[in-house]
Order: C-alpha cells, then sequence, then structure tokens
C-alpha cells in the first residue's frame, strides 16, 4: 500500500477590481474589440457586475434589457442579440490571448453556457515544475524555486510523492500547494506485477513523464467571500492534487522525472518529449481529444455528462446515488494509449466528477486494484493499449474502492 497522502495547504490570491480593469482596456484596445461596440458593451457590463455582485449570475433577458435596450417583455426565443453577441465576445477573447505576448497578462474569460465572466492570473507566471527525485531522500523544507531551462522549469530535490511546492498555470495560477510528508514512504512495485507492467511503458521512456492536470473553472475562485464558497473551492482543488500527489509518489519511488502543469497551455508539440499523464476529463481538453475515437469515452449535452460505450450505445455510465448514506456512485476512464501523434504513451485518468478522477488516481497506483484490471483485460495486456471504466462510492466527496465494470485491451 501507498504512504499516508501527504497535507496541504491552499493560497489563492485574488485579482484585483484595478488589474481586471485594466486588462479589460488593453482587450478594448485590441484589433480585436476596437471596431466593435457591442462586444465592448456587453463584455464592460458583465465584467462590471461581477466586480460589483461577485458571483450573482446574469440572464439573457437582464442583459438585453441593459446592455441592447429591449423592451421588458422582448422574446429572447425570437430575438438571439445577448447569444450572438456573447459567441462574439469569445471569439474575440480566443483570438487576443492566441497572439503572442499576451500570455504574462491576466486573463478575462466568458465560459459557454454562462454570462459569468472569469478572471485568472496570467499563464506565463506559473512555470511548469520538473522534479527530480531522490526516493530515499527525507523531505527537505519547502524553499523558493529558481528556474531553469526554456521553459522555466524549477527543480526539487527531494522525495517526489510530497509535491512540496505545485504551481499551476491556467485555473491554478497564483495558488501555492504547501505539503509535508507525514511519514516515510516505501517503495511499492516490488510485489507488484500488473502495477509495474501497466506503468513500465511510462517508467522505460526517455523523457520526464508529463503531468497535465484538468483545469477547474470554479465561479467565485478569485472572489470568494463565504466559508462555503472556499469550502468548495479547496474541495475541488484537493481532488485533483489527491489524483496527482498518487501518480507523482509512484513516479518518485522509481526514480521517474516528472513535470506539472495546466493542459490548456500544453502543445502538441511538448507531448512529444516524454510520455503524459492527463488528469481530469471536461477540465481537460486533452482528455476529451484523447478517448473521443476509443470504445469508452465521454459525452456532454448542457449540465449533463456521461460516459458511454461505443459499442452498445445504450449502455451509458451516469453518476448516481450510492448504497450509502449521503453518497454517490462515481464513474472514471483510466486508460493507456501508444499515440501515434506523439510517438509517446498516455496515462488518462478522468472522472465524470472530480471524486471520479480522484478515484483514477488511487486506481492505477494500487496493486490490488491493478491485478484486478489485469483479471479483466486478459492475457496479453502487458504490450497493448487499454481502457477500463471503474466505479466507486463517495462520501462527502471522498471516493472508497474502485471496482472494474468494464475493459478492452487491442
Amino acid at each position: 500500500m501507498l504512504a499516508p497522502l501527504p497535507s496541504f495547504e491552499l493560497i489563492a490570491p485574488a485579482l484585483t477590481d484595478s488589474a481586471i480593469r485594466e486588462q479589460l482596456g488593453r482587450l478594448f484596445a485590441h484589433p480585436a474589440f476596437k471596431n466593435s461596440h457591442r462586444s465592448q458593451d456587453l463584455l464592460r457590463y458583465i465584467v462590471e457586475h461581477r466586480l460589483q455582485n461577485s458571483s450573482a449570475d446574469l440572464k439573457e433577458r437582464t442583459l438585453g434589457i441593459e446592455v441592447f435596450h429591449r423592451p421588458a417583455a422582448y422574446d429572447t426565443n425570437a430575438d438571439s442579440v445577448v447569444r450572438v453577441a456573447a459567441g462574439e465576445v469569445r471569439k474575440r477573447i480566443a483570438q487576443y490571448y492566441h497572439e503572442p505576448g499576451h500570455e504574462s497578462e491576466a486573463r478575462i474569460d466568458l465560459p459557454v453556457g454562462a454570462y459569468l465572466p472569469e478572471f485568472h492570473h496570467p499563464a506565463a507566471a506559473s512555470a511548469a515544475l520538473e522534479i527530480s527525485p531522490r526516493p530515499t531522500a527525507a523531505a527537505p523544507e519547502a524553499g523558493p524555486l529558481a528556474p531553469s531551462g526554456r521553459r522555466g522549469y524549477g527543480k526539487l530535490a527531494g522525495v517526489a510523492a510530497g509535491l512540496l511546492v505545485l504551481i499551476l498555470a491556467g485555473g491554478f495560477t497564483g495558488m501555492r500547494w504547501l505539503g509535508h510528508l507525514s511519514s516515510p514512504v516505501k517503495p511499492v512495485m516490488g510485489a507488484a506485477p500488473a502495477l509495474t507492467a501497466f506503468w513500465r511503458p511510462v517508467m522505460q521512456s526517455s523523457g520526464p513523464v508529463q503531468i497535465d492536470v484538468g483545469r477547474y473553472r470554479i465561479p467565485g475562485i478569485n472572489r470568494a467571500t463565504t466559508t462555503a464558497e472556499v469550502a468548495q473551492v479547496s474541495t475541488v482543488a484537493w481532488t485533483a492534487l489527491m489524483a496527482t500527489s498518487r501518480v507523482t509518489e509512484y513516479l518518485g519511488l522509481n526514480g521517474k522525472r516528472y513535470l506539472v502543469q495546466d493542459p490548456t497551455v500544453t502543445k502538441l508539440s511538448t507531448l512529444t518529449e516524454g510520455p503524459n499523464v492527463f488528469i481530469g476529463a471536461f477540465n481537460n481538453n486533452w482528455t476529451i481529444r484523447l478517448t473521443d475515437g476509443l470504445r469508452f469515452h465521454f459525452i456532454r449535452m448542457g449540465r449533463a455528462r456521461w460516459i458511454v460505450d461505443r459499442q452498445a450505445p445504450a449502455k451509458t455510465f451516469r453518476t448516481e446515488s450510492g448504497t450509502l448514506p449521503n453518497s454517490t456512485r462515481q464513474f472514471a476512464i483510466v486508460a493507456r494509449l501508444a499515440s501515434a501523434a506523439t510517438g509517446q504513451y498516455s496515462v488518462i485518468l478522468a472522472g465524470i466528477d472530480a471524486p471520479a478522477t480522484m478515484l483514477a488516481g488511487d486506481f492505477v497506483t494500487n496493486p490490488r486494484a491493478m491485478e484486478a484490471l489485469a483479471k479483466k483485460l486478459g492475457p496479453g495486456w502487458e504490450s497493448k493499449n487499454l481502457e477500463a471504466v471503474i466505479s466507486g462510492q463517495a462520501v462527502g466527496g471522498v471516493p472508497g474502492a474502485a471496482h472494474v465494470l468494464a475493459a478492452v485491451a487491442w
């Protein structure tokens, strides 16, 4: 079994109102917005609303009346001015941030399906960390990281499983994850043939493992004002970190270098430099791309999300009530693929909901769970691509044991 997990503290400094308004001015001065008064009016209104009213959402009718001067009784189905304008704003924002030179700026986003903007720290302000673990060394005190190399990696000596300092770009930008080991860590790979076989292609690769942790877009993350809001942010971020810490613990114990970063800043060219681990589903575009053509893949329609079996489309896996009081039954996809596009192996750990992603992280580092997967896959799976749907109950957002529901190797 793996050693007890480290404890962590979340520090998420907010963007100031003045910084957000300054960034809004930069957007409006850019050609993408400069000649579109409609886009400027809509974005200015919703940004100011967010700054004044925190996480209070806006309705389409309200925007139609306040921004586009429609009568109070206008038909939103017949008049789509707000939806069209919002689509234009999203395109112009994407155009602005796609251009080189804006990486160090604060980011203003308008998520699809909502009229509540989100504010993020600049992606360039947080570097991915390359960690060279010393499996037998004691964990040192966390200290400042010095940038190194063309991609701004920092180096940290110590037990990799500790994740003493983890800085993620994008949705996690500006947050510092600080932790310490509660007890010494012992290698687990000796008597775990299935676990070793699953990770062997990754461990035998020459480059460091790139771990892309899904970006969580949580309303109020920069302007959380109540205890409930802060708890929600911490809980969601914690599940992603737990899955990450399980993986990095195993890699570190086996002397494998790794780096952690935000998939929204990951390019296909960087994925060719070493094997990859993608954590998260709907908050990780790379996961959706890689699983889209697989037998088990994710579907999202509005707020509804589920996993479907391509060979039996009527068979779906959806988060549901569990058998324990106040519990849910969670579902996730675990996969290991050899990618022709990158020439590297990819491991996917992705749940429909956050607890399921944490469940997947536990699963691929648990010797007994991996033995169960090996039995389900049958002989010869070790050298093949593989995919599985796993399930487990969660109470209070924390999952228990995982079970293999379906698996395929090819």
